[in-house]
């Protein structure tokens, strides 16, 4: 008797085709399990992303806000210092800022 009888005996007796039936079945889930796990993890990874480089240019947004507004700061001082009206004044600042671009 060669191995190929010999499974062709096993496939023969009965309750095999169940087993099979239910080995192909087993297989079959987890091929879903893993394709769904598969998907979730792209699109897991793609939010991700769209979300970091949302914050980068919010955060590239803010920190430029700050250094304009440190820039105008400092180009006051400068104008007030150049023109030499100290101590400070708060209309001359209101008019200077309001002038600034």
């Amino acid at each position: 008797m060669t191995d190929i009888d010999g499974w062709r005996a096993w496939l023969r007796s009965p309750g095999r085709h169940s087993a099979l039936l239910g080995v192909a079945l087993i297989g079959l889930v987890w091929s879903g399990v893993a394709i769904r796990l598969s998907t979730e993890m792209s699109n897991t990874l793609q939010a991700a992303e769209q979300r970091t480089g949302n914050l980068a240019r919010s955060f590239e947004a803010h920190v430029a806000r700050s250094i304009e507004e440190a820039d105008k700061t400092l180009l006051f001082l400068r104008s007030v210092h150049v023109r030499k009206t100290w101590p400070y004044n708060s209309e001359t600042s209101k008019t200077y800022l309001r002038a600034c671009p």
